[in-house]
């Protein structure tokens, strides 16, 4: 019997459905993000999927405030 996969976004837990609206977040090295358009073949260990702008928006302010943070300073 197939396993059907669901995909749920990652800040808010929907599940992603026909909607092309969804966005992957890819760690890129050096400590940078890399954002494409959902695609089933960009889908890796690392990689973070939204159900639209405002939670990925949301996930890439918090990647901003952390990185502007001053080393001295605890997360």
């Amino acid at each position: 019997m197939a396993r059907e996969i669901v995909d749920k976004c990652n800040r808010c837990g929907s599940v992603r459905g026909a909607s092309n609206h969804w966005w992957v977040l890819i760690p890129a090295p050096g400590g940078g993000i890399i954002i494409q358009r959902f695609d089933e073949e960009l889908l890796g260990c690392n990689t973070e999927i939204f159900c639209g702008e405002l939670c990925l928006l949301a996930r890439v302010s918090e990647i901003i405030s952390v990185s502007r943070r001053p080393a001295n300073v605890a997360a």
